[in-house]
């Protein structure tokens, strides 16, 4: 699935494949259906599609913002690239980290879902 920044003339000025979500954990499991969304929380989500889940990875924030993938902590280089490909290149890892505080609180306990 691709995910593009539209100008305001109808023109995708970016487009970023994206292959990988970040949810609650448990939300789905490999060989699931993971239904995807855009603009969720506000008046304009609508539906992206539907793809097989092929895995689900732990995913937490602890409460003093250090993100950990399957169990093992990020380095600020891998919190950046993370970043840019879970926001479509939208958000850097600070702003990224800051997204989950607000949203979520931390610590945050989710999942890195892939298809």
């Amino acid at each position: 699935m691709e995910i593009g920044a539209r100008h305001a003339n109808g023109v995708y000025m970016t487009i970023i494949p994206k292959r990988t979500t970040i949810r609650t954990w448990g939300r789905c499991w490999p060989g699931q259906t993971l239904h995807l969304y855009t603009g969720q929380r506000t008046a304009a989500c609508r539906k992206l599609g539907e793809v097989l889940c092929l895995f689900a990875t732990p995913f937490t924030i602890s409460e003093n913002g250090v993100p950990r993938l399957g169990g093992y902590p990020l380095n600020m280089d891998e919190i950046e690239r993370l970043a840019r490909l879970d926001t479509a290149g939208q958000l850097s890892g600070p702003e990224f980290i800051a997204f989950f505080r607000e949203h979520y609180g931390l610590p945050f306990d989710g999942g890195l879902y892939g298809w």
